[in-house]
């Protein structure tokens, strides 16, 4: 019987997978995360960690884009930057000058379902307390001065038009209308100057009360603190949110696209920026790992990649090419995008489908997959190394109903995966005439 030598390379890969493990197990042991419910219905995540006297908090919302309307696309964006602009009790610039007093940051960030505030700030009395006290007004009393209204829809504006000379964005909106053209994870691409010249002081109010509500928030904290202090904490910053008689609603499934679009729009951009997505991967998808590590070998794996190697090393049509999914509640989008001169454009597209198609009926070669997995598994803990990256993930976590054990599993889930699995998952999912196609920078006809 012959004896098998592992190769170097190989012993390397294997050894990285073992550590990322074993760092993922060690993690789960010191790390505990904990979930309840506050008095008015607010799901909270809390993860006790002492290696800095520092708290992180966040409180997102069920208010993001999707929350818009045709009519009044802009109007979540709106409400979440006026927040910060003043409450009832204090102007924007006391807000202001009372956070950095107490050496807390506030920031905020709004995606196609959430919206929310992040507050960081010393673990210690009486400067938890003081920003706290702040952060509870700004979510629950803010005044949304005219003036500052009027500010905000002017620098919007200025934005939209600013991203219309960027044939990048331009390229994004039109995929996002194609893949989405009649459900709300469309409405973030048809945010206009006259969507949002159209929004009043009042709609910003009604979309306050109405999605800011406790019901509808997740509070995650991360930081020194014991776990009664972070129920303290999160009862005192969802009390006094707004508390109207509104029906929760969830997005309704994405429809499937029966057909393949390609769209073309003539632009001054030096070189042509080509788009390819579809409707595809669910945060609690059965298929989720699968496509998750073969996304990371087609595309979302840098230099790594197989679209990569092929329409970069060796064709040289582009200094990048990438691919990414998004997971959201119902199918979120998935996407290749590059940019290459517009003599290549022809070429590029054609390569792309030949890479694809490819992929989808042979699967990842072994190297690919060994490769995947030992970037995936062996960079994990650099993902989970300070408590910013902890509270984003425990977000995730909190709003999507993710199970506990979603980070504490995660490398085996990855180190699980088959090449069968992800042939199979691709070939099942990925239905070529779903593809939507978007070609910004093309010659005019």
């Amino acid at each position: 019987m012959l004896t098998k030598v592992m190769k170097p390379w190989r012993q390397l890969q294997v050894a990285s997978l073992v550590l990322g493990m074993a760092l993922s197990t060690s993690w789960a042991q010191a790390q505990q995360l904990m979930r309840w419910q506050t008095e008015q219905g607010a799901r909270v995540v809390f993860i006790e960690s002492r290696n800095q006297p520092m708290l992180d908090v966040r409180v997102d919302f069920d208010a993001g884009y999707w929350r818009d309307s045709p009519q009044k696309a802009g109007v979540s964006a709106l409400t979440l930057s006026l927040l910060q602009a003043g409450t009832t009790q204090y102007s924007e610039q006391v807000l202001a000058e009372k956070l950095a007093d107490q050496g807390a940051r506030l920031s905020s960030s709004i995606e196609t379902e959430r919206a929310g505030l992040q507050l960081r700030t010393l673990s210690s009395e009486p400067q938890r307390t003081a920003a706290l006290t702040l952060f509870r007004n700004i979510l629950s009393n803010p005044s949304f001065p005219t003036a500052a209204v009027e500010r905000e829809k002017k620098r919007t504006i200025e934005g939209l038009k600013q991203a219309e000379t960027d044939a990048a964005s331009v390229a994004d909106r039109l995929l996002t209308t194609a893949i989405y053209p009649t459900h709300p994870y469309g409405y973030d691409a048809l945010t206009s100057v006259t969507t949002v010249a159209g929004v009043r002081r009042a709609d910003i109010l009604a979309f306050w009360q109405q999605h800011y509500q406790a019901a509808k928030a997740t509070v995650t904290l991360v930081g020194d603190i014991s776990q009664q202090e972070a129920k303290g904490i999160a009862q005192q910053l969802t009390q006094t949110l707004p508390r109207v008689a509104t029906q929760q609603t969830t997005p309704n499934r994405v429809p499937t696209v029966a057909t393949q679009q390609l769209i073309k729009r003539p632009h001054p951009s030096s070189q042509v920026h080509i788009m390819l997505g579809m409707p595809l991967l669910q945060r609690h998808d059965p298929d989720y790992y699968p496509l998750l590590v073969g996304n990371y070998i087609l595309g979302g794996g840098g230099f790594d990649s197989r679209l990569m190697r092929v329409l970069r090393d060796q064709h040289g049509l582009t200094y990048g090419v990438s691919s990414y999914m998004s997971p959201l509640r119902e199918a979120g989008p998935f996407v290749i995008q590059l940019a290459t001169q517009k003599k290549n454009a022809d070429q590029a597209n054609a390569l792309i489908d030949q890479v694809l198609a490819q992929f989808m009926q042979q699967g990842p070669t072994d190297e690919e997959l060994a490769q995947a997995k030992n970037h995936l598994i062996g960079g994990f803990p650099l993902r989970l190394d300070n408590n910013r990256k902890l509270l984003d993930y425990a977000a995730v976590i909190g709003f999507y109903g993710l199970p506990d054990d979603f980070l504490s599993a995660y490398t085996q889930r990855i180190a699980a995966v088959s090449r069968e699995q992800i042939q199979q998952a691709f070939g099942r999912r990925v239905a070529s005439q779903q593809w939507q196609r978007v070609m910004v920078g093309v010659e005019p006809q």
